[in-house]
């Protein structure tokens, strides 16, 4: 099985281990909640688990229990409609003020009360749980453990915040435990909740689960993809767009022409074994890379939050520079840089807004399966799949896919997602869901 194809079984292993419990049951709520942990764990295989990892999960493990019975969560403020921050506080602070609703955190305070102590139920229930599911034959032991601190900590939030005043909740992240406890409690309390996207949902996901009742979903691909999964039968699919991605209307193309600069984005390849799985890593496209441009060229080589900037310190030279995390911004990169190269990240998709030269590169696309299905992008952005294909882009002998025809297809709404959802939200407020552009 390719790498895709991999993950795909274990969601659907996972699932079907799952689906032996009741949906209306603790079990199945409580094992639910790390279903996407367990499986971004299975993602991520390749990393050796050393002693020192699995003294950090001790540690956290206890750190939560403390939580369990000396505080209790609340959310940060309990506006009509919040935006609820879970996954980048940077980027839901923007999305926040350009739709000027409020931002909610997931927050704690010191609770000493003595009831407290019925809190012992959650443990107890989170580690019967825990133990059914270790029972299973088909399921990772080490994965599982890495997990129980988050699926107990998803539960004590689940069982123990209070949402008055909420009407709406939307988010940009809805597969972890913090925050499927926060949607699940909305939602059984009539709390509407509302998923948009920040990132590019391509190929078959390995998560697959919307947690929100309605998906403001950014095109026909990702629509497609979530309506076709049986977990999401119930959610209710409008049609929308990428509300972050607005922003970048506002900035210019305005690339360097002394040096002429190229930013290969690094995936996490390192981390989660791609690099292994396609033989061609990023290590190997920034040889290829290097072996093709002049001296007048610049690569910046921008390093993934969870990819290692060592691997690739040995290539640092007078027109080699290593940007690490948040060093410089990527939309300033994205502006100044006359190509944007990746095997796979989503920094590619989103940088094609902004400049025309963003493409992908690998040469063995079949190694991906249908994860990444370079067959669909490859009619609207650049996927570079040879040494030649590759100098004909940097040296100008291959124009560039049309930026327009790109967006139309992938963002179609852009730059008036903000508007679409804000619109979406009062009627949603209102009450008038009859009226809602379903799809």
């Amino acid at each position: 099985m390719n790498f895709g194809e991999k993950l795909l079984y274990e969601r659907n292993n996972f699932d079907r281990i799952i689906s032996k419990f009741s949906k209306q049951s603790y079990k199945y709520i409580y094992a639910f909640s790390i279903r996407n942990s367990y499986l971004a764990y299975h993602e991520s295989k390749f990393k050796n688990e050393s002693l020192k990892d699995l003294l950090s999960i001790a540690q956290s493990l206890v750190k939560v229990v403390l939580k369990l019975f000396f505080t209790t969560t609340f959310l940060s403020n309990n506006s009509k409609i919040v935006l609820l921050n879970a996954h980048s506080v940077e980027k839901d602070e923007v999305l926040a003020q350009m739709m000027n609703i409020p931002l909610a955190m997931i927050e704690n305070k010191i609770c000493f009360s003595l009831k407290r102590l019925q809190n012992l139920g959650y443990l107890f229930k989170c580690s019967y749980v825990l133990i059914l599911l270790l029972k299973e034959k088909d399921l990772k032991k080490v994965y599982l453990y890495n997990c129980f601190p988050a699926m107990l900590d998803g539960i004590r939030i689940y069982e123990d915040i209070e949402l008055k005043g909420i009407e709406i909740i939307v988010t940009m992240a809805d597969r972890y435990p913090r925050e499927l406890g926060v949607l699940r409690k909305a939602k059984e309390i009539g709390i509407k909740t509302v998923r948009v996207d920040y990132f590019p949902t391509l190929g078959t996901p390995g998560m697959g689960a919307v947690a929100c009742e309605y998906y403001f979903y950014p095109n026909i691909i990702a629509r497609n993809i979530f309506q076709s999964l049986t977990v999401n039968k119930n959610v209710v699919f409008i049609e929308g767009g990428f509300p972050y991605w607005d922003s970048y209307s506002k900035y210019k193309h305005r690339p360097s022409n002394n040096p002429i600069i190229i930013t290969f984005w690094s995936d996490y390849g390192a981390l989660v074994g791609i690099d292994s799985l396609i033989n061609k890593g990023s290590i190997f496209y920034i040889k290829e890379i290097l072996s093709i441009i002049p001296e007048k060229f610049l690569l910046y080589i921008k390093v993934h939050p969870l990819d290692y900037p060592e691997r690739y310190m040995e290539y640092e030279s007078h027109n080699v520079k290593i940007i690490k995390h948040s060093e410089i911004d990527n939309i300033e990169l994205i502006s100044m840089s006359k190509f944007m190269f990746s095997i796979l990240s989503a920094a590619t998709f989103e940088s094609k807004h902004i400049c025309p030269g963003s493409c992908y590169i690998n040469y063995e696309p079949e190694s991906l399966g249908t994860e990444f299905p370079y067959d669909i992008l490859k009619d609207y952005i650049d996927v570079i799949m040879s040494r030649n294909d590759l100098k004909a882009i940097l040296y100008g002998e291959k124009k560039p896919k049309d930026q327009k025809t790109f967006i139309d297809f992938f963002n179609p709404a852009y730059p008036n997602s903000i508007n679409k959802l804000n619109k979406f939200l009062a009627t949603l407020s209102t009450g008038e869901t009859q009226t809602l552009n379903r799809k």
